[in-house]
């Protein structure tokens, strides 16, 4: 009797055991787990829109930077394509003067060849040639 008595008592106490640690495993899988996994991917996004943003602000810089440079050495009469090209327009000359030094550069398939040897084959921008 005082066996039964004892092995009842130590699974009562087993069992509320068994539910404590069965509780706070459903609490992990159920709340930790999903809560962990939010944060991470809310981590991730928050760091990706940062690099892109920082990357674009760069490009935009830069692209801004570049066309200020090509329009700054410009006369303001000339610094937009219209009035460049009805410059053009009005003077024949310049015309034959600017294909006679395109005719010199070369061919597209020369520009190619030299572009992919500046680059690299491993470059994303690299072109393959027939």
């Amino acid at each position: 009797m005082v066996l039964n008595t004892i092995l009842a008592k130590i699974g009562d106490f087993l069992g509320r055991k068994f539910k404590l640690i069965a509780s706070q495993f459903d609490n992990i899988i159920n709340v930790v787990i999903p809560k962990a996994k939010t944060e991470a991917v809310t981590e991730a996004k928050k760091y990706t829109d940062d690099k892109c943003t920082v990357v674009l602000n760069e490009a935009k810089a830069y692209t801004n930077t570049q066309i200020n440079n090509l329009v700054n050495g410009a006369p303001e009469a000339l610094d937009t394509l219209k009035e460049l090209a009805d410059a053009v327009g009005q003077n024949g000359d310049i015309i034959t003067t600017i294909n006679n030094t395109l005719n010199g550069i070369g061919t597209y398939e020369e520009f190619v060849a030299a572009f992919n040897e500046q680059v690299g084959k491993d470059s994303i921008f690299y072109e393959k040639t027939a």
